[in-house]
């Protein structure tokens, strides 16, 4: 018993923690907007963390359709975002369990690769730069200040985004890798 309420706090804990990453790597974009559209860049480093402690331990369907469910729902609570938002941060989370089962829920090479979708998670919410370009950055210039919105305009044509998604998942490949490591006695739970 008290191994379950430590395994149900760790949980709630590495969740909060994976929100809390997600939504500290958009809020660097009051820095600059490049942090905000590709929050995935720098949420990719991080986020493998609580992503490996539960997917450890959780050894089911369900760990990033849980994110995803939690970040689409701070979302909404929040005002931030649309149904496209959500629905695509949602695909995302239910994408990564697919391919997490599929290729093992037992085992580190399926905790590997999916985590390279769940990385992409804060495309769901930026992805309304590219759906709706022009209300978009009025909408940002209007908050944040006319150079704010010029900048995203100059940093955001569509051929960006194909290269920071790639980028983003080299990166998170990387960052889990690294994070097994740092990780060992989390990743030995896992089969080879």
């Amino acid at each position: 018993m008290k191994d379950s309420k430590k395994m149900i706090v760790g949980a709630v804990l590495y969740t909060l923690l994976y929100i809390g990453i997600i939504y500290a790597s958009l809020c660097l974009g009051y820095i600059h907007p490049f942090f905000w559209v590709y929050a995935s860049l720098v949420s990719s480093v991080f986020a493998g963390i609580p992503y490996l402690y539960l997917t450890t331990r959780w050894q089911k369907f369900g760990v990033g359709t849980l994110f995803a469910f939690l970040v689409a729902g701070a979302c909404a609570l929040m005002g931030e975002g649309t149904i496209l938002n959500w629905g695509l941060i949602l695909l995302i989370g239910i994408l990564t369990d697919i391919i997490r089962c599929a290729i093992g829920n037992k085992r580190i090479a399926g905790v590997r690769i999916s985590y390279l979708p769940l990385a992409l998670i804060p495309f769901g919410r930026t992805i309304v730069i590219w759906t709706n370009r022009a209300e978009e950055i009025a909408d940002q210039a209007a908050e944040m200040g006319k150079a704010y919105g010029d900048t995203m305009e100059a940093i955001t044509p569509i051929w960006m985004l194909v290269v920071m998604i790639i980028i983003t998942v080299i990166v998170a490949f990387l960052a889990e890798r690294m994070v097994e490591k740092c990780m060992k006695k989390s990743a030995c739970l896992m089969e080879a």
